[in-house]
């Protein structure tokens, strides 16, 4: 007696020549659509990085032509040539409230400070005059370089949660005399990355380069992350990719350098998968279901054109 009948074996292969290949398109399939997701959501990193660059780039463009603008005022000049603080208090504070600087500085020749108006963290604007016992003056290092450069900026990493766009520039008199000085500054705080993240839908960060810290962030475990969590930048790509988790989310995140004058900050963003892991599920329960029912098919299918081909053999 024969160990298998003719009708198993004509099903078992029809099972393997039918199934082996839809199983192996299936697989194929599901894992294509994956990769086409997480593509999907690093070209959205990279246009939204490149978004966020020409916003920096902009705020270069906008407060070097308010200074412009307001440096060619004469009562301003002659305030600061004269040292008027009233006066100068009050052109400083009608500049600021239309501008989009969040502090302006004067200073005299020698680099002391004359007045200071500057934007609260509620938006609210105030002013400050040092008393005459407690004054504050410039960095030996910046005066000097003032003395050097009508005009220069950086990065001021102020403290945790906090990073200052600084351009400091001369304010001349007549004659091209130099009268004193001007530093405008733009916070980029917790305040201002939270309202981009919640236009552009992603977690936002801002790491000091060399050190790799993080300095300010949309999401507070990104200061508990150290330089081994982060790779290090490929000077010849733009972008760099790597996968992180916040709270056990998964999170694509993508980092790129952002110049501003002769320093620069890491520009860190990251997507989280889980809208993207769901329609995956979703995706692979059409494609399960499908597969089910051509399964099921073809089990009828084999069953009949077994039948048939037996038939006559019998």
């Amino acid at each position: 007696k024969p160990q298998r009948s003719l009708r198993t074996i004509l099903i078992i292969w029809f099972l393997l020549v039918s199934l082996v290949p839809l199983a192996f398109v299936t697989g194929y399939s599901i894992i294509k659509y994956e990769k086409a997701l997480d593509n999907e959501l690093i070209v959205r990193l990279q246009g939204n990085a490149r978004e966020i660059k020409s916003i920096f780039k902009d705020f270069e463009t906008g407060i070097k032509s308010s200074r412009s603008k307001f440096l060619k005022d004469p009562t301003l000049v002659y305030s600061i040539s004269v040292e008027d603080l009233t006066a100068l208090k009050d052109v400083s504070e009608e500049f600021i409230a239309n501008d989009i600087s969040t502090n302006i500085s004067f200073f005299t020749r020698d680099g002391r400070l004359l007045s200071s108006v500057f934007h609260d963290d509620k938006g609210a604007l105030k002013s400050f005059t040092p008393p005459m016992h407690s004054a504050v003056f410039l960095s030996d290092d910046n005066l000097e370089k003032l003395k050097q450069e009508s005009e220069y900026s950086f990065i001021d990493f102020t403290g945790p949660q906090k990073v200052s766009l600084v351009l400091f520039s001369r304010v001349l008199g007549k004659g091209g005399r130099v009268v004193g000085y001007v530093e405008q500054l733009i916070d980029i705080n917790e305040t201002f990355l939270n309202r981009l993240k919640e236009r552009l839908k992603l977690e936002i960060f801002l790491i000091k380069p060399q050190t790799t810290q993080v300095m300010a962030g949309t999401h507070e475990d990104f200061y508990l992350y150290k330089k081994s969590n982060l790779p290090d930048l490929d000077p010849k790509t733009e972008f760099s990719f790597f996968d992180l988790s916040l709270r056990g989310q998964p999170i694509v995140a993508i980092l790129t350098p952002i110049k501003w004058g002769k320093s620069e900050i890491i520009l860190g963003l990251g997507a989280s998968k889980a809208e993207a892991k769901s329609v995956l599920k979703n995706v692979n329960y059409a494609f399960f279901s499908v597969v089910g029912t051509i399964i099921f098919v073809l089990v009828i299918i084999i069953f009949l054109i077994s039948n048939t081909i037996l038939r006559p053999i019998n």
